[in-house]
């Protein structure tokens, strides 16, 4: 009967449409001797010794499993689960953001998406893994409506995958791939999907993904008359005036979009702009967001409500991240400054001290806790960037931060009122609510000086740190959620000597 059993598992994982799986299910299911008692001695001869579910148990957990789809792969965790063995799960399904998924943590993942109630949105956000890795998550991208997909380190092969999934009668209809790093390549690869006719997606994030002219062009072949997507997000990829031509173009063309976000897009051109404006209100879009982008507004004698805008600003010429920088405006705070902490450099340098400092009693001042905030509070998008020396926490926090004590009422990370990053040469950590995520940073080195940047969207409410190599940023760890007040930049130090300047 094990070797029947056996041959059956085989001829289901050969077989390429699933049509042998609920059957095989079937087979393993009643070879268990609780379905023995059930069928009261139908199968007594078939399986007599208690040792061939074992076996067969131990026959599945051997398979090679990285050859298999997804699918298959699925099939194989309902057998074990037919055969009352959960070990499995209970073993393999721990997720770190430290180390990449294994191919079978992505398979248990989508299975585990699969059977929840409401398989509705799927959250893979902060998880980087292998392109073979990734294709394993299509059953659960088949079956979800939103997929959020940001800082997943998106590839051109992975958008493929995506792609694959849009062509095949998915139910997705809100695709965010947001932080991702897609460039023009990933997007040419993404549009096979978005335009075959079988695509039901409605709202498409490209928000930061190093999307240029060519990308924009690209998707500008997908915005038809006849396409489903009604909101386009493109904030953040720096194709300027070349690429909204494009979309000028196709909004001319009678595309359906209804909003169309394009802020911080190193966009100059105030005649594009115009012709945005006036095709949005032609049309009726809902909205058009050109915040962040260095035009000078030359007027519009009609501006529609949807329409967002703001005047150029001298940073906002500058590339990615840093156009959301401001140099010299954040200063550390000396109301809010710990008795072990000393400012230095026009309050823009905290040193953990030794010993103790005389400081005035503030009801601001943190009197247990080494920390310190920053000022002015925070509510729009800014970047920041830190050089840190040894062991420190950065982050963001409430105003509203209890001051007094040492509780985690007090420390940064550990309520609900900050986010923080943790970093040093033993290791990091991203920390919110008392809630740690481990974080592999091998660059960090003892006694030698690194830096961390800090992006703040608040009206997205987003939160996201990077650890900062020659201006180069490896992402770490993001946070998302809804602020409800402003932020205030927030340091910790606990090591003596520990160091951080504020840089940008």
């Amino acid at each position: 009967m094990v070797d029947f059993l056996k041959g059956a598992i085989d001829s289901a994982l050969d077989s390429k449409n699933g049509h042998l799986d609920l059957f095989t299910r079937f087979l393993v299911g009643v070879s268990h001797k609780s379905s023995r008692d059930i069928l009261q001695g139908i199968l007594e001869s078939a399986i007599s010794n208690s040792e061939s579910p074992q076996k067969l148990i131990v026959f599945i957990k051997n398979l090679k499993r990285k050859t298999l789809s997804p699918e298959r792969c699925i099939n194989l965790i309902h057998c074990l689960l037919q055969l009352k063995d959960d070990s499995i799960l209970q073993k393999d399904n721990r997720v770190s953001s430290k180390t990449q998924l294994t191919p079978f943590q992505s398979t248990f993942l989508a299975y585990k998406f699969i059977i929840s109630e409401k398989p509705e949105e799927f959250n893979f956000r902060n998880n980087k893994t292998s392109d073979d890795v990734f294709y394993r998550l299509t059953p659960a991208l088949r079956a979800c409506t939103t997929a959020l997909l940001n800082f997943c380190h998106i590839t051109p092969e992975k958008c493929a995958t995506v792609a694959w999934v849009l062509q095949a009668s998915s139910r997705l209809t809100v695709l965010d791939l947001g932080h991702n790093d897609l460039g023009d390549a990933g997007v040419r690869r993404l549009c096979d999907g978005l335009r075959n006719p079988n695509c039901k997606v409605e709202t498409l994030n490209l928000s930061y993904n190093n999307v240029g002219t060519r990308g924009v062009e690209e998707l500008c072949t997908v915005l038809t008359p006849n396409s489903k997507l009604l909101t386009l997000d493109l904030s953040g990829n720096d194709f300027g005036n070349s690429g909204l031509k494009f979309l000028v173009n196709s909004l001319r063309g009678g595309c359906t979009l209804q909003v169309l976000r394009l802020s911080g897009c190193s966009i100059t051109s105030s005649e594009d702009v115009n012709s945005a404006r006036v095709l949005s209100n032609t049309f009726q879009m809902k909205g058009l967001d050109l915040t962040y982008n260095p035009f000078r507004d030359t007027g519009y004698p009609d501006i529609p409500q949807q329409l967002t805008i703001n005047d150029g600003a001298e940073s906002w010429n500058r590339q990615g991240l840093y156009k959301y920088a401001t140099p010299m405006q954040l200063a550390l705070d000396p109301d809010t400054v710990n008795h072990y902490l000393l400012l230095s450099e026009r309050d823009r340098k905290v040193i953990r001290q030794k010993t103790e400092l005389q400081y005035p009693e503030t009801q601001e001042r943190f009197d247990k806790c080494n920390q310190v905030l920053c000022k002015p509070s925070l509510n729009e998008r800014h970047y920041l960037e830190v050089e840190c020396l040894r062991n420190a926490y950065v982050g963001v926090a409430y105003e509203r931060l209890k001051r007094k004590g040492s509780g985690d009422c007090v420390k940064l990370g550990h309520n609900k009122d900050s986010w923080t990053l943790y970093t040093s040469d033993s290791g990091s950590h991203a920390q919110h609510n008392n809630i740690s995520h481990l974080l592999h940073t091998p660059d960090i080195k003892a006694d030698v000086p690194y830096k961390v940047g800090v992006f703040l969207d608040w009206p997205a409410g987003l939160v996201s740190f990077y650890l900062v190599n020659n201006e180069t940023r490896i992402h770490l760890y993001a946070y998302y959620t809804k602020f409800t007040d402003p932020l205030y930049f927030a340091i910790r130090l606990n090591t003596p000597n520990a160091t951080v300047s504020l840089l940008t």
